[in-house]
């Protein structure tokens, strides 16, 4: 075994970084001078952080996220592209989203959570909101539907009131609001609402949700060294909040990077890679 700066360790089939406890940090197994097995990265404890199978040099098989003992985000890579399903939890260990991924992407139905209480339902064709998207109050009474056709939205788009009732109807095409929004009071009965100008040629209009959500976003799993041979997303639950409101804001395209459309709540879960900097350290550059 050779030592460099009494913190990197390296043998044929593994490398070991230590702080200056001694305290392991970051292992890294090797096969044929590639990363091939386990990566693990710990805190400062010893506290496993992050625990990711690879195989020659990519991603490749469980991955596995923590925030103390707690686990965080749970998912599958196979040749370096995520697939299959992923899990994510708040500090508490509840579920906050259950995401399916296809070559990297976003697919099928994603479910989303407060409290371990439903609050979406969302579609999704390789990384876009894809067909209809539903949001739920905390008791699972609508809160709106509003149906996407590769990222924008294109449809009625209806919001509700808490106790059921219809409030608002709008229509669009292709992204496009068609037409001006209907609303509704609480009884059902339509109401006056003043005339909508109409949106510059640059600009589209999307619904804001009116359900309660959970902010789940991704964040730094550890801040490893340079040689690390993976970067993680731990998921960090924020606070919900009301989004009710009459007016609109402008919708935006939606990717499985940035997630939802303009009333999202969530992020997708992602995980960047860097081989190259393993190549380089291989290399002893």
């Amino acid at each position: 075994m050779e030592a460099f700066d009494g913190k990197l360790h390296a043998q044929e089939d593994r490398i070991e970084i230590r702080d200056d406890r001694s305290v392991l940090r970051q292992s890294i197994d090797l096969k044929d001078r590639k990363v091939d097995g386990l990566v693990q990265i710990f805190d400062g404890d010893g506290q496993l952080q992050m625990r990711n199978a690879f195989r020659d040099n990519l991603p490749d098989g469980d991955s596995e996220y923590y925030r103390g003992e707690q686990l965080q985000m749970r998912q599958t890579f196979e040749a370096g592209k995520l697939q299959g399903p992923t899990e994510i939890y708040d500090p508490a260990g509840n579920l906050t989203a259950e995401l399916n991924y296809a070559d990297g992407k976003l697919e099928g139905k994603a479910k989303y959570y407060l409290f371990g209480t439903l609050v979406r339902v969302a579609r999704y064709r390789e990384g876009l909101l894809h067909g209809l998207s539903e949001d739920f109050l905390p008791d699972g009474r609508p809160a709106q539907r509003s149906p996407y056709q590769s990222g924008v939205l294109h449809g009625l788009v209806e919001r509700f009131w808490p106790n059921g009732q219809l409030m608002e109807k709008t229509n669009y095409s292709k992204g496009r609001q068609v037409g001006e929004s209907q609303r509704f009071g609480p009884n059902g009965k339509p109401m006056r609402s003043p005339k909508a100008a109409a949106p510059a040629a640059s600009q589209t209009t999307a619904p804001r949700a009116t359900a309660l959500h959970a902010t789940t976003s991704p964040a730094s799993a550890s801040r490893a060294p340079a040689s690390a041979t993976a970067r993680a997303a731990h998921p960090a639950s924020g606070q919900s909040r009301a989004a009710a409101r009459s007016t609109p804001p402008p919708a935006r395209r939606t990717t499985a990077a940035g997630h939802e459309a303009a009333h999202t709540a969530h992020e997708a879960p992602h995980v960047v890679q860097q081989p190259g900097r393993l190549e380089k350290l291989f290399r002893g550059d």
